[in-house]
């Protein structure tokens, strides 16, 4: 991917699903050693802190995600041409996302 938007889009989605998959399994109360919760613990000692900096690292990307997209659909408001692929794109990645979030 040659825009950087469009390549911020793709990484905080893998950075959404993934948290998302961490924190259900925290919450399936599954034993994964080698998840974001137990690392965040190690780092952090408490699991109240791991539960929030996780919850945390979700909201940033989502953010994140936003911005990008908002900018990417500003910078190709008038290109009529590539306007529906990139909202098929950003489209795309928020359904990828959706397991547990609600868009705005």
């Amino acid at each position: 991917m040659a825009d950087n938007d469009m390549k911020t889009i793709w990484d905080e989605t893998n950075t959404i699903i993934s948290t998302q998959k961490m924190l259900k399994c925290y919450t399936q109360k599954q034993d994964q050693i080698d998840s974001l919760i137990p690392l965040l613990y190690e780092r952090h000692g408490s699991l109240d802190v791991a539960v929030t900096k996780a919850a945390e690292i979700l909201q940033a990307s989502i953010s994140t995600f936003e911005s990008a997209s908002q900018r990417l659909l500003n910078r190709y408001s008038d290109d009529l041409k590539a306007r529906p692929d990139i909202q098929k794109f950003i489209h795309s990645c928020m359904c990828a996302c959706t397991a547990n979030l609600s868009w705005r």
